[in-house]
């Protein structure tokens, strides 16, 4: 519900701000299968598109400062996510979009309200 429509949204933006007609979609995250789906499922015709699966061969920090050489735009599926929020932190656009619902109602997110 939010993550193909994200994409085709920040792909819009990305073109426009960056005058890029082909940008780069690389898909993070430990999920190959889910990630898989995505692209094929939504976005194969579309997208130049390549898939990074995070694991105990690419730690943390080759992930993250592959996001600070390469990453103009971070769109975070799982807004929640340590790991996800210092990859946007250290992209080099500082351009992150997110999902502001990360929760069920009463769950999680109440822990984060100010």
């Amino acid at each position: 519900e939010f993550v193909v429509p994200a994409i085709k949204l920040l792909h819009k933006r990305v073109r426009e701000k960056h005058g890029s007609k082909s940008p780069v979609l690389v898909m993070i995250g430990d999920d190959k299968e889910w990630m898989n789906s995505i692209i094929r499922g939504h976005l194969l015709n579309d997208y130049k598109a390549a898939i990074a699966q995070t694991n105990n061969t690419y730690p943390a920090e080759v992930v993250w400062e592959f996001s600070r050489q390469y990453c103009d735009s971070v769109l975070l599926a799982a807004s929640a996510s340590t790991f996800g929020w210092w990859l946007a932190y250290n992209s080099r656009g500082y351009n992150v979009y997110y999902n502001t619902v990360f929760s069920k109602p009463g769950g999680f997110e109440t822990s984060l309200t100010p």
